[in-house]
């Protein structure tokens, strides 16, 4: 006779640890659709509206190079972090590649540089938020409308991950046509001579570019971290 794995023994080991694991597992509520927003959200918030400008400020017009760097970069790590995710699809991210693959102390180091990372990232894109308001409505305190930014979307986000998903959709969805509206009508008004120099700060600036721009493509980290609520994250284990 089979074991029946959903069975529960007693709580010293066997099935038990697995029923115990079951019960705190967070739920899979999310599916491609939401987890592919939620990469294009961070890519987009973080990238297009606040990196890319810095990026041509230091770089100039190569800045497109530049993007195209960070991108082959940005791929390399993207494949290898997929993998990892759909082979231990827990939430943790890093810390859990970290822990599983080398061993704990590294685990415990990529945990905690990767909190600290997406904390900066959560400031940088809330001011960038403050500062696209304070244009539109002047006077506006940046700092206060950050602050208020990161409490409103942690509220969202407390009442579960399938709202906060709705929501960014939403975003998203918005945030894409007003791009492509952008593209559309800014595509008429691309001027050779404004690509002239095309390196002013050279070829060093265009690698410390490709820096800054690599953090725009790091959306795919976020999808990452998702492993736990996705009902089908990737391939079993062997």
């Amino acid at each position: 006779m089979k074991n029946d794995p959903s069975r529960k023994t007693s709580s010293t080991g066997g099935t038990g640890q697995a029923t115990d694991a079951r019960s705190t597992a967070l739920r899979r509520d999310l599916g491609l659709v939401d987890a592919v927003g939620v990469g294009f959200g961070a890519i987009i918030g973080a990238g297009i509206f606040v990196v890319t400008g810095v990026a041509a400020g230091v770089a100039g017009p190569a800045f497109l190079l530049a993007l195209v760097l960070a991108g082959i970069a940005a791929t390399a790590n993207g494949l290898s972090s997929a993998e990892l995710a759909a082979k231990y699809p827990q939430s943790g991210g890093t810390y859990e590649y970290g822990y599983r693959v080398l061993n704990p102390w590294f685990g415990f180091t990529a945990g905690w540089m990767f909190l600290a990372s997406k904390i900066a990232a959560a400031g940088t894109v809330a001011l960038g938020l403050a500062g696209y308001l304070e244009i539109l409505l002047p006077g506006l305190n940046p700092r206060a409308i950050a602050v208020g930014a990161i409490i409103v979307f942690t509220v969202i986000n407390y009442f579960g991950i399938r709202r906060s998903s709705r929501l960014n959709l939403l975003i998203v969805s918005i945030s894409l046509l007003s791009l492509l509206l952008f593209v559309a009508a800014g595509s008429w008004s691309i001027k050779q001579e404004n690509f002239e120099p095309f390196a002013p700060a050279g070829w060093r600036a265009v690698l410390e570019a490709s820096a800054i721009l690599f953090f725009a493509y790091t959306g795919y980290a976020r999808i990452a971290t998702l492993g736990e609520e996705v009902r089908k994250p990737g391939f079993e284990s062997e």
